[in-house]
């Protein structure tokens, strides 16, 4: 699993906490209703459920099977971008965690787990993944894998 390296930090990792600010929190936003809206024939199965995870990974298959030779790359770092906002924004709204900077991939990230230590999902990075290289473990396996071991305080 690509992401285990990733996703656990002590808190001395380069993230800057800076992000929880409410203009970033509603760019995050934003991005994922840009989402929504761009699959307005679907839009009432992404309701930020968990659930609608399922549907955020169909259309990243519709996407990869129809682009994955062809997208130009400004279209391919929009769908980055909007989708893990939809992805993040789904699981802030669910869990109430936190959004920061990841400097190293220049993205957000969430973050549970605070104060001692944390872990966080780098979803921009998984969507990434998930378009160029299909094998990668699907969304919905990827946030529950993160929801059930949330718990299990792990340092990598």
């Amino acid at each position: 699993m690509w992401f285990l390296s990733n996703i656990f930090w002590k808190k001395e990792s380069k993230v800057e906490e800076n992000i929880q600010t409410e203009e970033n929190t509603l760019n995050i936003a934003w991005d994922a209703k840009i989402f929504i809206e761009w699959n307005s024939d679907i839009k009432d199965k992404l309701d930020y459920s968990i659930e609608s995870l399922s549907v955020v990974d169909w259309i990243l298959w519709w996407f990869y099977e129809h682009f994955k030779w062809s997208a130009p790359e400004w279209l391919l770092i929009e769908v980055w971008n909007n989708a893990g906002s939809y992805i993040l924004e789904t699981l802030r709204r669910n869990f109430w965690w936190k959004y920061y900077w990841y400097d190293d991939l220049n993205q957000p990230i969430l973050v549970t787990w605070e104060p001692e230590f944390w872990a966080s999902i780098l979803a921009i990075e998984k969507v990434k993944l998930r378009i160029t290289n299909w094998n990668e473990d699907n969304i919905p396996f990827f946030v529950e894998w993160f929801i059930k071991n949330k718990e299990s305080k792990m340092y990598v």
